[in-house]
Parts: C-alpha cells; sequence; structure tokens
C-alpha cells in the first residue's frame, strides 16, 4: 500500500535525503520518494505503519522535520499582496521558517537564530549554538528591538570568545617559548630543571587551553562524526587531539615507543606547543569571525532605527496612530505620500 504525507520543515535537498533516511528507517516501508518542492512524501510500505512511528524517526533526525496528513499541517507562511496601502507585519511573525515559535524580547534580540553559510537554507533555530552541518555559530537576526539595544546574544558570545582566546593565548604562549626554547642558543632554561620536568609544565599549561578555552572545538567536532556531517573541525579536533593525547601518553608510558620516537635524555618527543598553537590560531579565526558579523549587525542595526517607531492604522475608516509594536498580522495602515513604510507586507 501507498500513502501520502505533507513534510513540514524541508528547506534543502539536505533536508530532503535526512527525511528520506529516516522515513526508509521505519520498519515495514518499501520505499519513500520526497518532493522537496511539494513538501510531500509517497511512502509505500508492506502493511500499515502509523503515523506516530514516522514522527518518531523525524524527531531522532533532528526534530526539525514534521510529518502530517495532506491538508492537517500548519501554515508557516503567511502571504499578502494586494496593490495597495494596506501591508501585514510579517517582521516579528509568530512563526519561523520551520514552524517553530519566533520569541522577542527587547531586551535579548530577536530569539531567532541561522546559520551564516546557509547550510540548509534559511532555517532558523531558537537558541544559539552551533549549525548542525558546518558547526559554525549560528548568528542571530537582527529587528528594530535588537537596533535598540545593543545587548544582544551575538555581542555576548563575542565577548566569551575574547576572553577565552586572552586565556588561551596566556597558556599556549609559555608553552611555546618552552618548546622552542632548545632552538635558541645559549638559552638557559634546561639548566633550571631537564626536558621531563618541562613535559609536565607544558601539560599543565595545556588543560586550561584544551578543556576550557577550546573545549567547543572537540564538541563540534564529536557531533560531526557522530551525525557522520564531517566538517573542519572533525579535522581540527582529531589533528589536536591525537597530538595532545600522544604527548600524554609519550610522558606516561615513555617504555612503550622506540629509541626514533626518544630525544636524547631519552624523553619521548611531545607536541602540546603544536595542539595548543593551532587550537589558539583557530579560536583567533572564530573571534575575528564574530567581530565580521558584529561590525555587518552593526550597520544593519543602524539602518533598522531609520524606521518609524509609529504606524496609522485604519479601524471602521478611522484612522489611530498607534505603535509598530501593536501591529498584528491582517491590519490596515495607510501610508501617506511622504512618509515611510512602518513595516514589510
Amino acid at each position: 500500500m501507498t500513502h501520502t504525507y505533507h513534510i513540514d520543515g524541508m528547506t534543502c535537498n539536505g533536508c530532503r535525503n535526512h527525511v528520506t533516511e529516516a522515513l526508509a528507517s521505519v520498519d515495514g516501508v518499501q520505499d519513500v520518494n520526497v518532493d522537496l518542492a511539494e513538501k510531500t512524501a509517497v511512502i509505500t510500505m508492506g502493511a500499515h505503519v502509523p503515523i506516530e512511528r514516522f514522527e518518531e524517526a523525524l524527531l531522532g533526525a533532528g526534530g526539525r522535520y514534521h510529518i502530517s496528513l495532506p491538508g492537517a499541517h500548519p501554515h508557516a507562511r503567511h502571504n499578502s499582496a494586494n496593490g495597495t496601502t494596506a501591508f501585514a507585519k510579517t517582521a516579528s511573525a509568530p512563526t519561523s521558517d520551520t514552524g517553530r515559535e519566533r520569541k522577542t524580547s527587547p531586551s535579548s534580540g530577536t530569539g531567532v537564530f541561522y546559520c551564516p553559510m546557509h547550510c540548509e537554507g534559511d532555517k532558523t533555530y531558537p537558541q544559539p549554538g552551533d549549525c548542525p552541518v558546518c558547526g559554525m555559530d549560528l548568528v542571530e537576526e537582527q529587528n528594530l528591538a535588537t537596533a535598540l539595544s545593543d545587548d544582544d546574544a551575538e555581542n555576548e558570545g563575542y565577548r566569551a570568545l575574547l576572553r577565552k582566546l586572552w586565556i588561551a593565548v596566556g597558556f599556549t604562549l609559555p608553552i611555546f617559548l618552552i618548546a622552542m626554547g632548545e632552538m635558541v642558543p645559549g638559552n638557559p632554561i634546561y639548566e633550571w630543571a631537564d626536558q621531563r620536568v618541562w613535559n609536565w609544565v607544558q601539560f599543565a599549561l595545556s588543560l586550561p587551553v584544551v578543556f576550557y578555552a577550546t573545549w567547543m572545538f572537540f564538541e563540534r567536532a564529536w557531533r560531526s562524526i557522530v551525525t557522520w556531517r564531517l566538517n573542519m573541525f572533525t579535522l581540527i579536533g582529531i589533528g589536536a587531539g591525537v597530538a595532545w593525547g600522544f604527548s600524554v601518553f609519550g610522558m606516561l608510558f615513555p617504555d612503550f615507543f622506540p629509541a626514533q620516537f626518544k630525544t636524547e635524555s631519552g624523553n619521548v618527543h611531545v607536541y602540546f606547543e603544536a595542539a595548543t598553537v593551532i587550537l589558539t590560531l583557530v579560536l583567533l579565526g572564530q573571534v575575528l569571525e564574530a567581530r565580521a558579523h558584529s561590525r555587518t549587525n552593526s550597520a544593519v542595526k543602524e539602518l533598522l532605527k531609520l524606521a518609524p517607531n509609529t504606524a496609522i492604522k485604519v479601524v471602521d475608516g478611522q484612522e489611530h496612530v498607534v505603535s509598530i509594536d501593536q501591529i498584528v498580522l491582517g491590519d490596515t495602515l495607510r501610508v501617506k505620500p511622504g512618509e515611510k513604510i512602518p513595516v514589510d507586507g
């Protein structure tokens, strides 16, 4: 038997592939054909499969997709274009492209985030975090509320990254100087203590860098491996993690390695400086990226501040001046010659 269902939440071919794989994994399903344009899924099954099992499968695929019978799905978009001066407010509509509620707060931003790489099209997320596809930091959408307030999630994220960068630099720099000390002629560093002691010092200094300042990179790398959505953080996490782990293992079990892996003093070569320098440089890149987003959003905020704060609402033929926060979808507004359009629609 074959049934047709509506799928909500798909925005790109990646979404279509995820939905197809999730539905095909349900027991009893013989064939799945997902149409991105029509947002439908034609499922062939040997015996009837309850729709609740399909919903559970989609929930396990990320929780962004929903299945329903044709005609029973909620409409997430509203369009109005009649060529007159009647405009509907959509900048703070109650739903996003994925059907999730948009939480707006003048003090905390829009509460709607998106991937700057647009890995999954126009898909949005209800809270800050990392893109599930590429691992990049999600960026908060801007509206008039965030334009009037600089205390948004992105600025907070930038300040947190900057604090972590200074911590990483503060611990990475001495590790680098210790590791490169033997290459400096006349450096008395190894007269103060032997190499084994300095290896343990490098290990201790690397702990805040690895397990605090840049731990998020390893979290993203692990998530990318588990979901098999490999990205740059996969390479960073594996490379830096193996270098750091090899160094620790070499300090604890030096007899495990042959003589080719050891220095003249009998200690295994360690690579704490390589791991921490790589992680710190990547963190620097994240800070520069966040700063670039902040400057771009500052320009967007300045443009948003040019928008009017009030609008003329027509009720029963009477004009009323109201705040744009009081405008809801379906209201009729009047824009007089020379005035700015208060909302989009």
